[in-house]
């Protein structure tokens, strides 16, 4: 008997939402000091169900101010970060989306274990979700 083989699946984000800042796809910010919590929901394309995920969006000047907010805020290297030299929405949304092409699944638990190596997860709530 021959073994059916697999398509990858395509994973896409249903919706996106900053704690931080309401109306983030219209949101501009003041200067270039930029540091949110981005959440997302991420699920197969052909499917309504999602799970959260979240990422820092940052500009080197807004880790910057952030760290002199707050000189206890942590390494970058506590939690996923994606670093823009220069913010537009529409650069994040092309690197969310590059990170999302770049990933080729078989299932769910593939997803699970790609999207960790880019993204926080709901359920990793060791991480705090929000630093400053």
């Amino acid at each position: 008997m021959k073994k059916k083989k697999s398509t990858p699946l395509k994973l896409q984000v249903k919706h996106y939402h900053s704690p931080d800042i309401d109306h983030i796809e219209q949101w501009m910010p003041d200067n270039d000091n930029v540091y949110y919590h981005l959440e997302m929901a991420i699920g197969l394309q052909d499917e309504q169900r999602a799970d959260l995920y979240w990422v820092i969006i940052a500009t080197p000047a807004g880790i910057a101010e952030a760290r002199q907010r707050h000189s206890s805020l942590k390494s970058a290297t506590h939690t996923r970060m994606i670093l823009l030299d220069h913010y537009t929405w529409k650069e994040v949304v092309a690197r969310i989306e590059s990170v999302l092409d770049s990933i080729m699944i078989l299932d769910r638990q593939d997803s699970l274990e790609e999207l960790l190596h880019h993204f926080n997860w709901e359920y990793e709530r060791n991480n705090a979700t929000n630093e400053d």
